[in-house]
């Protein structure tokens, strides 16, 4: 199989960013499951690195709350940095989500961040992944 092949039919990256090591581990098996390739950061700052150095689009399964750095600091430097981490999709994770400040909420009008409610069931998940991967421009 040459490489346009493998390209035509390969599924993009999710980056799964949550502290809990459980949690990672269980969606990090769906997504793959799916077919999608999974990659793990346990925090923001660690997303941000995988971000970073990407060169292909992604989706990102992201945790509002976690220790360092969380789910919306992360997404208010995606704002900032939105030409190079635009590229990228998100999918923000909250259980009992908190009411949100406005300036947030209007970044995740923005960046098109759907909120998933945990417990969110594992359909709900990857229906969600797979919009946010239809919605990717690899640069």
């Amino acid at each position: 199989m040459d490489t346009s092949e493998r390209e035509v039919g390969s599924k993009p990256q999710v980056l799964i960013v949550d502290d809990e090591e459980p949690i990672r581990e269980a969606l990090r098996y769906a997504v793959e499951d799916a077919g999608f390739v999974a990659v793990e950061a346990s925090n923001g700052y660690e997303a941000l690195e995988h971000l970073r150095r990407s060169w292909k689009a992604m989706v990102v399964l992201l945790d509002l709350m976690m220790p360092k750095m969380d789910g919306m600091q992360l997404l208010q430097i995606v704002g900032d940095e939105s030409a190079t981490l635009g590229r990228h999709r998100f999918i923000l994770m909250a259980a009992n989500p908190p009411t949100r400040p406005m300036p947030f909420t209007q970044l995740l009008t923005q960046l098109q961040v759907p909120v998933l409610s945990e417990p969110f069931d594992t359909d709900q998940m990857l229906n969600a992944v797979e919009i946010a991967a239809s919605r990717l421009d690899d640069a």
